[in-house]
């Protein structure tokens, strides 16, 4: 059983846990609860984590204060039977959620609402509100798909979803706080044209540019593309 503690790097106080006690596996065999990733916030007030703790094999995302003075919060709310918390297997664990560089919210990826439709979620790293949705309403049978990331400036999110048209991958960007919809920074596609899959795509140095990869202009040959994010509000 994996879990989670702080202790001083000088060892000058004892380790303290920071999950919550897991609660007893409820499959014949017995199997362990753990935690399983986790994330410092930047300014090191709290470590994000995610843990099957309340109910085996079911992954949620908790935050706790790092030095243990508080109890942990669970930050998602109720799952769908079936659903978790940063568990794609599309994904290494550590790139299922993150946390914005101001240590104000934590951006997650989770099949939520519906089984299987893997969605993108934004919450308060404290939990003090509740989570919203942030990459806007999905076609039937669609996914975000693949990594997604912030900007520099931690205002929006880039990801990759098939949220128009089932198949079709596009890149879009929305506000980390879910206060608009997604905007498609791709395309438009030629007939059959997509992002690449799994997606390729990564930000320029300020955050103003996106590139990837995509047969765009020609269905079947992939070709490198940028295009320009909105300027976040001042």
């Amino acid at each position: 059983m994996l879990e989670l503690y702080s202790v001083p790097i000088d060892g000058s106080l004892p380790a303290v846990r920071l999950n919550a006690a897991p609660v007893a596996a409820g499959d014949v065999g017995g199997e362990l609860h753990d935690v399983q990733f986790f994330h410092l916030s930047p300014d090191s007030s709290r470590v994000v984590y995610a843990s099957d703790e309340e109910s085996n094999n079911q992954i949620q995302l908790y935050s706790a204060p790092l030095d243990g003075s508080q109890p942990r919060v669970r930050l998602n709310p109720a799952l769908v039977t079936g659903g978790d918390v940063a568990h794609d297997p599309a994904l290494a664990p550590a790139e299922s959620f993150r946390i914005t560089p101001d240590s104000a919210r934590v951006v997650y990826l989770a099949d939520q609402d519906l089984n299987d439709a893997f969605e993108l979620f934004s919450v308060a790293l404290d939990g003090s509100s509740p989570a919203v949705r942030i990459s806007g309403p999905l076609v039937p049978s669609a996914d975000v798909l693949g990594d997604f990331l912030l900007t520099p400036d931690g205002t929006r999110v880039l990801f990759a979803a098939d949220r128009l048209q089932d198949g079709v991958l596009e890149l879009f960007e929305a506000p980390v706080d879910g206060s608009t919809n997604p905007r498609r920074v791709s395309g438009p596609f030629v007939a059959s044209g997509s992002l690449a899959s799994p997606p390729v795509f990564a930000l320029g140095p300020d955050g103003s540019r996106a590139f990837y990869l995509a047969d765009q202009e020609t269905d079947g040959r992939a070709e490198l593309f940028a295009g320009l994010l909105s300027r976040p509000l001042l």
